[in-house]
């Protein structure tokens, strides 16, 4: 949840706030945005865990607008914006994955050898 709102020290200028999306997938979403004081991107999409944030390639952090929408702080001026998910249980997932893989592959080539020699006759 948001905290109480910080106090925005930088006047008006006048000039529009532009967000331009850049791109979107599943898994990422890209923000072009052009601020005249600092303030707060809220997204249209919702908080998970696993999705993570980084402003200008730097990790930030990220907020819950509404108790349900993902939001960042960011500074006055332009800014490129990344949300991606990497939940860590797709990691856990794929690890699992690979060791089960490591250790089956041997047992599965030699039942493969097994079947292919002919059995030997008295």
């Amino acid at each position: 949840m948001l905290g109480p709102a910080e106090p925005l020290s930088a006047p008006d200028t006048g000039e529009p706030d532009e967000v331009q999306l850049l791109h979107r997938t599943a898994t990422e979403v890209r923000y072009r945005a052009r601020l005249s004081r600092p303030g707060l991107l809220i997204t249209r999409d919702p908080w998970y865990p696993g999705w993570t944030v980084t402003v200008n390639g730097r990790p930030a952090p990220l907020r819950r607008a509404d108790g349900v929408l993902m939001a960042v702080y960011l500074p006055a001026g332009e800014s490129e914006v990344a949300f991606r998910f990497r939940p860590t249980s797709f990691y856990i997932g794929a690890w699992i994955s690979g060791l089960t893989v490591f250790f089956l592959w041997p047992l599965t080539l030699w039942r493969m050898r097994r079947r292919a020699t002919p059995p030997t006759q008295p």
